[in-house]
């Protein structure tokens, strides 16, 4: 990149103007620096345009994290004890899902109704995203059957 310092300042800009925090700019600012810094510019568009796209994609992460923040109390561990009960109003989903083993459960839960994408739950679970996806798989079509016996149509 050509102008290292005006790249800082634009980035900084772009932050200052997203986010409040003095605390959340400074890490943001220091995870962009770092992926700038990791990243190859290929000089396919403007070094500032470059930057920008990463700037947002760290900043849309960060409000992503700060949202599950809101929805799940820090305390809590993922365990299936926080996911109990996922959908209160719903006793026959409960029904269902309580019949899949312990980690096919958790996975579903995390994902539809935390919301979680596939990468994020193998993060929190230690586990590689392709054995995520593969309980996933074996997952949905159980979750299937368990509805269709308590009478709610094919899936």
């Amino acid at each position: 990149m050509s102008e290292y310092g005006e790249i800082r300042n634009y980035v900084s800009n772009v932050i200052r103007k997203k986010i409040d925090s003095f605390a959340d700019r400074e890490d943001l600012f220091s995870e962009i620096m770092l992926a700038l810094s990791q990243r190859r510019f290929r000089g396919e568009s403007d070094e500032k345009t470059y930057a920008y796209s990463i700037a947002k994609r760290r900043i849309a992460d960060f409000y992503r994290k700060q949202y599950r923040k809101l929805l799940f109390d820090a305390n809590y561990k993922w365990t299936l004890s926080f996911f109990a009960d996922p959908v209160s109003h719903s006793e026959d989903i409960n029904r269902a899902l309580q019949k899949l083993s312990e980690i096919e459960r958790l996975i579903l839960v995390m994902q539809y109704f935390a919301d979680m994408e596939i990468s994020e739950i193998a993060e929190a679970l230690k586990y590689r995203i392709v054995r995520v996806r593969r309980i996933r798989k074996k997952a949905l079509p159980k979750l299937r059957v368990h509805l269709e016996k308590l009478g709610y149509g094919i899936y």
